[in-house]
């Protein structure tokens, strides 16, 4: 293979064949005496110097042509060669040139090349249609639908679907934000949406969700040590309204235990109110429903309490005041509780007769001469401080899933202690096996001695058996019932 050095720009050009160079020499578009190298050469060597080129036979009828060719047409770097007919490539060695003005291969000049308007033309198109198919791809392409039970920390920042029940709404319409919680059966999830809570109500209108609805929310997820597991809503569109809750008119007298997490409307009146004083010096606010089939009960914390409207408080604290609410049944000690899911959704139906004038601490059930079911119903539930004896007392290892949505006494030991943000996942140890238990942020105040609880701490108190990914693990049902004992 041969090379040339041209003197025009410094740079050499090749590799040639030995017909190729033989063929710039014979057409004038190489001079004879330009330096060319050969692959095994020692050096660079004048052409004409050379037998291969010193000899190029050229017709007279060929140099005819080429002066008649350069003297009918403008002067140019190049001869006239079929091979400049054919766009883009290079008239003197057949090298694709395409836009170019000079052949990147010999350097020779070129005539018919590529239009530079054409090749921004097929730019300009070639993109427009690869971000249209980025488009439609991403469209088709949806979030992968993931249970709440299964985030971890690898899933931070992760852009998910989650299908659940709504268990809370918070709205806040001086921030424009939203916030509700989901259950998905696997867990509970926070899903938070700021600055979208006008656009959300617009989009939704009646489908607007309320607590108990079945939702699709398609968000990121974030995990941090100060709040623990979390979903962003960034886009209104994205929270859809799957199944509306269908609330019927249950009497108490037919609540069962297969109804346990269901959502029902009850008509009732108020039957008692008790404001008890615990141990730790906070207040619980006891109450008795009855409708005439039955009664049935309800504890309020004061952190609760204080934030309701004083009409609803009034209400409540009222003997005698018809009420319609939508309540959660749920069960304390063996019994059936109405658990309210929205206070601002009560319905005063009527006006009680005998309003509490008292209502302080010393007042207990002992103080009511009337004996009915409502009256031991509210014993039971002011007595929260003694364990109940029909619970039984279990060793880990002896609790399988046969267990699971049993509550068991427990007397075991934390072995360690896991911050979830401002939640807390605690280890126990009994010496007979190992179990978690998640204790949510609400709850600690409400726990003895849990402010003081580390490594070592003994623990004691009725837990319910429940399951996470096919693990046993214990769930706090009652914390008045617990005891967290430092040495």
């Amino acid at each position: 293979m041969w090379y040339y050095f041209d003197s025009r720009n410094g740079e050499t050009r090749g590799p040639f064949t030995t017909e190729e160079m033989q063929r710039f020499f014979s057409s004038g578009a190489l001079p004879p005496e330009i330096p060319v190298f050969r692959e095994g050469f020692a050096d660079w060597t004048p052409a004409n110097t050379l037998s291969e080129f010193s000899s190029v036979p050229i017709s007279t009828a060929e140099v005819k042509s080429l002066q008649q060719a350069t003297a009918s047409s403008p002067p140019s770097d190049t001869p006239s060669d079929p091979l400049a007919d054919q766009e883009g490539l290079c008239p003197i060695c057949g090298y694709f040139a395409g836009a170019l003005l000079t052949c990147p291969r010999c350097g020779a000049r070129t005539q018919n090349r590529i239009s530079v308007r054409l090749i921004k033309k097929i730019s300009v198109i070639g993109s427009i249609l690869g971000v249209l198919a980025l488009w439609f791809a991403a469209q088709a392409k949806s979030p992968a639908t993931v249970s709440i039970g299964d985030i971890d920390e690898p899933m931070n920042g992760a852009f998910v679907r989650i299908v659940g029940r709504v268990t809370e709404i918070k709205k806040n319409p001086d921030k424009n934000s939203l916030r509700l919680r989901i259950d998905d059966g696997t867990g509970i999830l926070s899903v938070s949406a700021f600055n979208k809570l006008k656009q959300i109500e617009k989009i939704l209108g009646d489908d607007f969700p309320g607590v108990g609805d079945k939702v699709e929310v398609i968000g990121t997820i974030n995990e941090t040590q100060r709040f623990g597991v979390s979903m962003f809503l960034s886009v209104p569109e994205r929270l859809k309204l799957l199944e509306k809750l269908k609330i019927s008119d249950v009497a108490i007298g037919d609540l069962s235990k297969e109804m346990l997490g269901e959502i029902v409307r009850l008509r009732v009146s108020v039957a008692k109110y008790i404001k008890k004083k615990t141990r730790r010096g906070s207040y619980i606010h006891i109450l008795t429903f009855e409708d005439g089939t039955g009664s049935i009960g309800r504890a309020i914390g004061e952190r609760t309490w204080s934030k309701l409207p004083p009409k609803i408080t009034d209400a409540l604290s009222t003997e005698g005041t018809s009420l319609e609410f939508e309540a959660r049944i749920g069960e304390y000690r063996g019994r059936l509780q109405a658990e309210i899911v929205d206070f601002d959704k009560i319905k005063i139906l009527g006006a009680g007769g005998i309003p509490h004038a008292s209502s302080s601490e010393n007042r207990g059930t002992k103080s009511v001469s009337r004996k009915s079911p409502s009256d031991q119903e509210t014993r039971q539930a002011g007595e929260q401080h003694k364990e109940p004896v029909e619970i039984p007392r279990k060793k880990f290892s002896e609790l399988d899933k046969k267990d699971i949505g049993k509550l068991v006494s427990i007397e075991a030991e934390v072995r360690f202690v896991d911050e979830k943000g401002e939640n807390v996942l605690l280890t126990l140890d009994d010496g007979t096996g190992r179990l978690r238990v998640m204790v949510w942020k609400d709850l600690q105040p409400r726990l003895v001695g849990f402010e003081n609880v580390e490594k070592g701490t003994k623990v004691s108190g009725t837990f319910l058996v429940s399951e996470y990914r096919g693990r046993l693990q214990l769930k706090i049902r009652d914390p008045e019932v617990i005891r967290f004992q430092t040495p």
